[in-house]
């Protein structure tokens, strides 16, 4: 069959399908906008080391959501990779779930070259049993993404707590692709290679075992185990030289895992920011220490929440024993009130990953502060406050309840705006006064 490369086809191609469940991938298709290609390998190992399962990937010409079985079943402990690369680099991944509710983390990524290509690498450790077909990862974009796929894979004798030793990646417009070298903290370790191009992969690097190349797009997974502590990469030649992006993760055994004494502290555990307000900045420190013995490798940070962002020292880094790395959290906000996030930073350290609570609220600039004389009526509980935007009204009732005092601060206004306010006292019954007299404000511009 013609591969059709990645930047110039327009219509999908199916490749044949190696397993003797063929029939059972045509349901898959309404889950993909766009046709899909899907292939299964299946080997099985009493190796101690660790061991490919299974694998399986789909392809697309465009995507918001794609799905992907495990044809076989799986094993629990076992460790699940996810590996997704598409067209562009303005969309992102939003989410990659499994039927069975494993639990993944970003390895690597997202890897970009200017415009051209995305790829990043998820996995899920100590993964639960479930049978042939009964498992399904769908990664979920946050738009409808350009030529995709999305590539699965299962692994035995991985660790359960703390898989990932190092990671490195690579971008390039050649008729290689090559991530950099990173150094391995454990012997024994699996070193994994995907790349995503614009041309077709032609085969494995030197030493790595070809797992899959998708069709169309010409992308490859490939691994090799290790028997040493050294300097790795992967790397994979293409037909013709174009635009690459490829990643390396260096997975680590189980008994290795247990021999890694890094420790990763990341301090503070809670961020305050306090009120920002809107048009301004607060920037907030966060400091990694390897408050361990051996090595640790900080692979990727990530953060969530709205007007929160993150500015971080180039990773992956190793930090030897009390080396820190610092982190810069900066909250901007474009809106009023309470915001909740988190940091996230994976690592090779085994209490990974480690996270930070981030808590800030946005507050405007401006605001219009209201007093008026207590109600000489008898049984008085309270005041409401109104606002309008025309002189006379209509008017808007600003508290939630009655406010007790005579003074109130109407928080939500907005610059270049004018103001009209009324007050009414309420008795125990709540019957309220005619309107009080009207007082006006004018918000100047910042």
């Amino acid at each position: 069959m013609q591969s059709i490369k990645r930047s110039s086809y327009s219509s999908p191609t199916r490749e044949t399908i190696h397993s003797p469940f063929a029939r059972f991938v045509l349901f898959l298709a309404a889950l993909i906008v766009g046709a899909a290609s899907f292939d299964l390998l299946f080997v099985q190992s009493a190796s101690a080391a660790i061991t490919f399962v299974q694998a399986n990937y789909a392809a697309s010409t465009q995507a918001i959501a794609i799905t992907v079985p495990f044809e076989q079943a799986q094993s629990a402990g076992d460790l699940n990779v996810v590996v997704v690369g598409w067209n562009g680099t303005s969309n992102s991944v939003a989410s990659v779930t499994d039927a069975s509710g494993n639990v993944y983390t970003k390895a690597v990524g997202p890897t970009q070259i200017t415009s051209e290509l995305t790829q990043v690498v998820y996995y899920a450790k100590s993964i639960v049993a479930s049978a042939a077909f009964a498992n399904a990862v769908t990664v979920t974009f946050a738009a409808n993404a350009s030529v995709p796929d999305v590539r699965v894979l299962e692994y035995s004798g991985a660790s359960t707590s703390n898989p990932v030793d190092v990671v490195a990646a690579g971008t390039g417009y050649s008729k290689a692709s090559a991530t950099s070298s990173v150094t391995t903290t454990n012997a024994s370790d699996l070193i994994f290679g995907a790349n995503t191009t614009r041309t077709t992969t032609t085969g494995p690097g030197s030493g790595f075992t070809r797992r899959m190349i998708t069709l169309p797009q010409g992308d490859i997974i490939e691994d090799r185990t290790v028997t040493a502590t050294g300097s790795y990469s992967a790397s994979a030649p293409l037909s013709a030289a174009n635009d690459w992006v490829i990643q390396m993760v260096a997975f680590r055994t189980q008994a290795t895992a247990a021999a890694a004494s890094g420790t990763l502290t990341v301090a503070p555990a809670t961020l305050s920011f306090g009120d920002v307000t809107l048009g301004s900045k607060s920037v907030l420190p966060v400091v990694a220490t390897n408050s361990g013995t051996g090595s640790v490798t900080l692979s990727t940070a990530t953060i969530t929440g709205a007007g929160f962002s993150l500015a971080e020292p180039s990773l992956p880094v190793t930090l030897s024993a009390e080396q820190t790395a610092s982190f810069s959290v900066t909250f901007d906000p474009s809106s009023t009130g309470n915001v909740t996030g988190a940091l996230s930073v994976v690592s090779s350290a085994a209490n990974s990953p480690a996270s930070v609570s981030l808590s800030a609220a946005g507050v405007n600039q401006h605001s219009v502060a209201l007093t008026w004389s207590a109600s000489t009526s008898s049984g008085i509980t309270g005041y409401d406050v109104y606002r309008g935007t025309a002189s006379g009204g209509p008017y808007t009732l600003l508290n939630s309840s009655p406010t007790s005092g005579t003074t109130y601060t109407d928080t939500t206004v907005e610059a270049g705006q004018t103001y009209y306010y009324v007050a009414t006292a309420v008795n125990s019954s709540g019957v309220q006064s005619a309107d009080s007299n009207q007082a006006t404000a004018v918000v100047p511009f910042p």
